[in-house]
């Protein structure tokens, strides 16, 4: 649960040495008995400024709240405008729809008195105050204290008075005109969450990441404290930490499945004996034992010479998370210069950062929206997104960035998506080093296999999306826009926009599909059921992203990514479980020092499955297992051991199978080859069969394990997207 990954795996001998020490926390998956109780008091800002779509959506996130929550949890509302109501009195919620009722009710008021809101708001969760449920008292407001006390000591004094008690506070600034530093001060008093919402329509998202962190809460009261064991031995955070008044500093809470990361720069002098330099200690209240927990993990490196430690590889994660942490700091840098009149200056500290350090993309990405919003000379938005920024990174925090896209998917699995919360779903991405070369020869392959098998003269067809989709990553237009940021806050519909924007030669019927049906101000379009192998081919473009930065990234966001591009075109259990498999698939190649065992590519594959697919039935139209019935895991296992137990040559097995782009002749055959002949990549390409898509897949593949043949080629416009691929997310050439 607690890793120290220092930036060189040594200590000096013979003098002093600067050790960047990445320190990971790692939460365990969630418990099987169940989720999180929680006691949730809803304080909701009903002055006279929240009237129109605020209000409406104000409605609709409370709404969320009621129906995202079970009978055992407790629940309250409070109104605030210059008096204050108790809309729900703090109870069991055992009566859904009159809440509901309630809750469709609301009407705005006048002024604002924010601390007597605040104030029911936290008398109403202590009458529900237990320790083994997650108290939380949940603030949204548009606007600033002008009624009764505004002085913001007086506020964070109460406010850190009931944290004390078990009751936590997160603030949601909604709008332009809130007083950004109160709100992050009340929520650092607190213990809780800050979030930022600019634009009405985000504020059901704002709802549903604060709620999926709260019942998935194992610890609270977090602590992170590092302890020298040796004089001469001086920590320096390099993140905007806050100091406990009884030492050591204060993290977010503890969520199921989400890691946090926080890095310190130690001055060591010269290693003498085995005595460790120094010993991290984590402490934190569990709450489902309501009992304090903590960990104690010394510094423990081998010890060598000052060169022959600086002739160590630095370890990419750390590098990362350093220049996460510099850029953070110009952040605050920015910030301050901003709130003095200089946007010039505060533009040019955030563009200085973008080129000086490397970067995830999610934290890349960030950061970019906040130079854009400065750039423009929008000093509201700029000091408000900031303050969240800033505020979620010292902390660990969940945030919406980090969240968002997971918590989107829970929502739309099983109903809008057609797919089972299985558990790659709770997985991080395996680590392991992913090149440029690898991942370059991962979409060369794609390309140059399409290629192959495209007869001659006809048009690229959709292979043209999977250009669409690579420059959809990393294209500075698309970037532009913030719903398209792949890894972060992802969303569905911006992806969509690009591809039904995207010049395509002879779309197919997913595509054209996905064309009629999008709606840009409703965002439904997952009605494209298609049990064909199109999405598959757009996978590798997914992975680009994400094999810059294997670590330091939300859970699972890899995964979510994949879901929603073959939703778009393709929204069918065994599609999604299968672009899923086969993502997992090119996602462990691209780290593989050598080709895997040959029961490989069909065990990894039906893993991934395990839990995803819907209970649904296909039935075979080809070849020698015509009629047959059942789930596309339990067809690829029976027509792979059936073709390996007769040791079929590979051309043979595929065409007994049928050579379409229906799954159930896709999947087995793709499988089989590699198992085959994976290991040698002309031969693999030459056995797949003609079409386009067999060979996209099998190039992809072979690609991701052994890198781009010499023989491979690429049209200009595939070329042009690798290399602003490579620099857009930092790979080495």
């Amino acid at each position: 649960m607690l890793k120290l990954i220092p930036d060189r795996n040594a200590l000096a001998t013979d003098q002093p040495c600067t050790v960047d020490l990445l320190i990971r926390i790692e939460p365990p998956s969630p418990v099987s008995q169940g989720r999180t109780l929680l006691n949730l008091a809803l304080v909701l800002d009903r002055s006279g400024s929240m009237a129109g779509a605020k209000l409406e959506l104000t409605r609709q996130a409370a709404a969320l709240a009621v129906k995202s929550l079970s009978e055992d949890d407790r629940f309250s509302v409070v109104l605030f405008d210059d008096r204050v109501d108790t809309l729900v009195p703090s109870a069991p919620l055992k009566d859904k729809p009159r809440v509901l009722k309630l809750i469709e009710g609301l009407s705005t008021g006048g002024s604002t008195a924010l601390f007597a809101g605040w104030q029911s708001g936290g008398d109403q969760a202590l009458k529900g105050l237990e320790a083994r449920r997650v108290n939380r008292v949940v603030l949204l407001t548009d606007g600033q204290a002008n009624v009764g006390e505004t002085n913001p000591d007086a506020i964070c004094h109460a406010v850190h008075r009931l944290a004390e008690k078990g009751v936590q506070t997160t603030t949601i600034g909604f709008g332009r005109d809130y007083n950004e530093t109160l709100l992050r001060s009340m929520a650092s008093s607190g213990d809780g969450n800050h979030f930022f919402v600019e634009q009405p329509e985000q504020l059901p998202s704002c709802f549903e990441v604060e709620l999926g962190g709260l019942v998935a809460t194992l610890g609270r009261r977090v602590r992170l404290e590092l302890k020298p064991l040796r004089s001469g031995v001086v920590v320096e955070p390099l993140a905007e930490l806050e100091k406990h008044p009884d030492g050591g500093y204060k993290l977010a809470d503890l969520v199921a499945g989400w890691p946090m990361e926080q890095v310190f720069r130690l001055t060591v002098p010269a290693q003498t004996g085995k005595k460790p330099p120094l010993e991290v200690v984590l402490t934190w209240e569990e709450v489902a034992e309501s009992r304090a927990r903590s960990l104690e993990v010394p510094l423990e490196l081998p010890a060598m010479t000052f060169d022959e430690r600086q002739a160590l590889p630095l370890d990419r994660d750390v590098e990362l998370q350093v220049g996460v942490a510099m850029a953070a700091r110009a952040r605050l840098e920015a910030m301050d210069v901003m709130r003095q009149g200089d946007r010039a200056a505060a533009t040019r500290i955030l563009r200085s950062a973008l080129t000086s350090y490397k970067l995830p993309d999610m934290q890349r990405a960030e950061l970019e929206d906040l130079a854009r919003t400065t750039e423009r000379g929008d000093t509201t938005s700029s000091l408000k997104k900031g303050t969240m920024q800033s505020y979620s990174y010292s902390r660990g925090s969940v945030t919406m960035s980090s969240m968002g896209g997971i918590i989107k998917l829970m929502k739309y699995l099983g109903s809008s998506i057609d797919l089972q919360r299985g558990p790659l779903f709770s997985e991080l991405p395996s680590e392991g080093d992913r090149p440029w070369s690898r991942v370059a020869g991962m979409l060369t392959g794609l390309y140059h296999g399409e290629r192959l098998g495209r007869p001659a003269g006809a048009v690229r067809g959709e292979a043209s999306v999977l250009t669409a989709m690579t420059l959809a990553t990393i294209g500075q237009d698309q970037l532009d826009d913030p719903s398209v940021m792949l890894g972060s806050m992802f969303e569905p519909q911006g992806l969509a926009r690009v591809f039904v924007n995207a010049p395509v030669d002879g779309p197919g019927g997913g595509l054209k599909a996905l064309r009629s049906t999008f709606d840009a101000t409703r965002g439904v379009f997952y009605d494209a059921r298609s049990a064909g192998c199109g999405a598959l081919q757009r996978a590798a473009a997914f992975l680009v992203p994400h094999a810059s930065c294997p670590m330091g990234k939300p859970m699972s966001a890899l995964w979510v990514d994949v879901t929603f591009g073959t939703a778009l075109t393709h929204n069918e259990s065994a599609a999604l479980a299968a672009s899923l498999g086969w993502a997992r698939i090119l996602w462990e190649l691209l780290a593989s020092p050598a080709p895997p065992k040959a029961s490989w590519y069909l065990d990894t594959f039906l893993d991934t499955l395990r839990g995803l697919e819907m209970d649904k039935e296909y039935v075979c139209r080809t070849g020698r297992l015509d009629g047959w019935k059942g789930k596309l895991s339990d067809f690829v296992r029976e027509a792979v051991q059936q073709a390996r137990a007769e040791r079929q040559p590979a051309e043979l097995a595929l065409e007994s199978w049928g050579q379409g782009a229906y799954l159930l002749e896709v999947m087995p055959g793709i499988l089989y080859l590699l198992e085959c002949l994976g290991d040698d990549p002309a031969r693999a390409l030459a056995a797949a069969p003609p079409g386009g898509w067999m060979g996209a897949l099998v190039g992809a593949a072979v690609g991701a394990l052994h890198g781009a043949q010499s023989d491979w080629q690429l049209e200009p416009d595939q070329a042009d997207a690798l290399e602003q691929a490579r620099v857009r997310f930092g790979y080495a050439s």
